[in-house]
């Protein structure tokens, strides 16, 4: 996973520079997404996948 992310660095520069928030996601801003997903109160989601790139699809 490392040497991915090395790759990537290398191939675009700083990968959260190029998304709206210009910095990367952190465990603590991601979580709250999942927890939601988990939690009985998000039965009614079904079918989807939540973006979670700061913003980068955006573009």
């Amino acid at each position: 996973m490392a040497v991915a992310v090395a790759v990537a660095v290398a191939a675009v520069g700083d990968p959260a520079a190029h998304t709206t928030t210009h910095r990367a996601g952190r465990p603590e801003v991601v979580a709250p997404v999942i927890l939601f997903l988990v939690r009985a109160g998000s039965s009614f989601v079904t079918g989807s996948e939540p973006v979670i790139d700061g913003g980068l699809t955006a573009h």
